[in-house]
Order: structure tokens, then sequence, then C-alpha cells
């Protein structure tokens, strides 16, 4: 949690000791609950080193049934293992894509933009999070199973 998006969780939202305690590993998700939101924590890679596809899988198949086991139906996240760790977003997209066809759960997809909102939603407590970092989401994957694909 000392780079990209994971760092800024830990000013933001703190109890970052509940995460280490649940002791996930890689390919699987960790879970912060609060009284309007959950905030779910991927492991893709062991620290400094690059995530892969596979991992990114695991990470999102874990996520798939923590969200349906919740009956979470909205989805706010950034472009995945896109930045820094230099991932292809179409092919994480496709993932997305593939794991949650047909289980109508929307999922926006945030990204980084200097010029400032282009499409936001109030209902998303992730565009708060990146808009402290002036990233806004601009990249909507209204729902990922397939109704719409700008």
């Amino acid at each position: 949690m000392s780079r990209g998006i994971a760092s800024e969780f830990q000013p933001l939202f703190g109890r970052v000791d509940e995460l280490k305690r649940q002791g996930g590993r890689v390919g699987q998700v960790l879970e912060l609950r609060s009284d309007q939101r959950r905030l779910y924590y991927l492991i893709s890679k062991k620290s400094y080193q690059k995530p892969t596809y596979r991992t990114v899988w695991e990470a999102l198949l874990d996520l798939r049934e923590k969200l349906l086991t919740a009956n979470v139906l909205k989805l706010a996240i950034p472009r995945l293992a896109c930045g820094r760790d230099g991932l292809d977003w179409r092919i994480i997209r496709n993932m997305l894509e593939v794991l949650f066809r047909f289980k109508g759960i929307k999922i926006l997809v945030c990204s980084w933009n200097q010029r400032g909102p282009q499409n936001t939603e109030p209902w998303i407590a992730l565009t708060k999070l990146l808009a402290a970092r002036r990233a806004f989401c601009v990249h909507s994957d209204t729902n990922v199973s397939g109704t719409k694909r700008p």
C-alpha cells in the first residue's frame, strides 16, 4: 500500500491494521466495511512486484464472489493494474466483461483527467477519493455486462 491508488486509502480511510489482520494473499480481496459503503482492496501482487494477468484474474474472481454474496450492485474502480503496473487496459476490461457479464453489477471505471470532471455519479465513494487526487470518472462502463460500451 505504498504507491498508486492504494497509497491514497491510508490517509483517507485509515484502518490499514484491519486490512493486515485479514491476512490476504495474492489473488484475494480484502474488505473494509463502514456504515454506507464497502471498500475492497484487491491484492494482485506482492509488494514492489508487478501483477500478472493471472493474479488480477484471481483477484477479480474473488471480488465477484464477495460482491454477489454481499448483494453489492454498484462498483467504482480505477483502471486496475494499468498505471505504474503496466498491464493493458483492454485485457483487464475484457476480464471484467467476462467475469461480470449478466451479474447485474454496475461498474464505473475512473481514470486520471487533469481537466476536471466529465462524467461523475454521486453514488460512488471512490469518486471522492479520486477527486482528492485530481482524478475523475471519465470513462464509464455503465454496465460491463454488455449494455453500454463506449
